[in-house]
């Protein structure tokens, strides 16, 4: 799925961070801070989560919590140097871009941006994430009916399914 993917990408810059502080540490370079970016929302919940998720889920994000990095941020989508390629960018943009080079511009002047994710509501079944209106309130359990080819089903009947309920804070 998509959330999984999106934190498989985390992983990986997990991975590379990890391997080039190892080389800038044995070469007598000191690391002041680390930061890990995402621009994945359902990502970066499944990092501050408390209830219990899916093991494919818990286990990257053990190994992503255990690098001890100084901050994990939130990267504005449009502001997202990666996504560049997906925009449809040719070879010789890409060349001459500063985003590409140097980052958002907002990254050197440590002016970063902060995302208010409190009125954010996820619903995660299975590993699968959607967010719900942001009127919405969190729902209670109990409330909870689905509709489909098995019919009406109560909160009880998907209790089993239901992995996490939980407002991004």
């Amino acid at each position: 799925t998509i959330p999984r993917l999106e934190l498989m990408a985390a992983l990986v810059g997990t991975r590379l961070a990890k391997f080039i502080i190892t080389a800038m540490t044995s070469s007598n370079l000191r690391v002041n801070e680390k930061v890990l970016w995402s621009d994945s929302m359902i990502t970066l919940h499944w990092l501050t989560c408390s209830k219990k998720l899916p093991l494919f889920v818990t286990n990257r994000v053990r190994e992503i919590k255990q690098a001890n990095f100084n901050h994990i941020k939130y990267c504005p989508k449009v502001d997202n140097p990666a996504d560049l390629l997906s925009r449809g960018i040719s070879a010789h943009q890409l060349l001459n871009s500063e985003e590409w080079w140097h980052g958002p511009v907002w990254l050197p002047q440590g002016d970063w941006p902060i995302q208010q994710l409190s009125t954010t509501t996820l619903l995660c079944l299975d590993d699968s994430c959607q967010e719900a209106s942001q009127s919405t309130p969190t729902p209670d359990a109990s409330s909870i009916k689905t509709t489909g080819s098995q019919g009406n089903r109560s909160a009880s009947a998907l209790r089993n399914d239901l992995k996490c309920i939980s407002a991004v804070i």
